[in-house]
This record gives structure tokens, sequence and C-alpha cells, in this order.
């Protein structure tokens, strides 16, 4: 099997140079990677619907335009986040909806298309 295509998860774990010189080595085009969706190992699955962590959530959108410049890469994925403990559903919701309006505007911008991916909650 060829694959002629990536999609790379969380590519900022990686420097912009190595990641050019896989996707050249290896004839690849990049197509898609995700916003930062915080912790993974200690089980976050994204940021975007946690209330106070907005100002992360902004640079991690900076740092994905960033990658998709470099790497000429016109879709960015949301990962949306566990519904987080301790919040009401209206803060988890306009918190949510700032966010996302927040990358929307700054990935169109960009003309990169921003996908929105819903996690369940458990």
């Amino acid at each position: 099997m060829v694959f002629a295509a990536l999609n790379l998860c969380f590519l900022m774990t990686t420097t912009l140079k190595e990641l050019k010189q896989v996707l050249a080595s290896n004839k690849l085009e990049h197509t898609l990677h995700n916003l930062p969706a915080g912790d993974w190992a200690a089980g976050e699955r994204g940021i975007a619907c946690i209330p106070g962590r907005e100002e992360e959530f902004r640079d991690g959108v900076a740092a994905a335009i960033r990658y998709a410049r470099a790497l000429g890469n016109k879709k960015i994925n949301c990962l949306v986040g566990k519904t987080p403990a301790g919040f009401s559903s209206e803060q988890i919701h306009a918190t949510l909806v700032e966010n996302l309006r927040y990358a929307a505007n700054m990935l169109m911008k960009e003309d990169i298309l921003l996908l929105i991916e819903p996690i369940k909650p458990f």
C-alpha cells in the first residue's frame, strides 16, 4: 500500500524542520493536523470547552497556523474536549462557542478550514 498524504494528530511535538524532512523524503503531502489537545497522558482530549483555558487555546491556534503555513496544510481539527467538572453547562457551552469563533476567524484569514471533533464526555 502506498500513501500520498498524511494526517499528523499532534505534530507540534516535532520540529517543523523534522516534519518537512520526513514529508519530503517520503514524498508525502500533509493534509490535516489537530489543535493542541491539552495533556493527553492525563486524559485530556481537547481544551476548547474548558473555562479558564482560553489563552492556552488561542496560543494553540497560533501554533497550529504556523505549522499549517509551513507545511501547506489547509485543514485544522479541533478536539472539543471532555466535559470538565466544576462548571455549569452554560459556562462550558459559552467557552466552547467563544473558542470556536476565535479559531474560525483566525483560520479564515489564512484560508484554512476548521474541522470540529466532538468527544464523548466519558
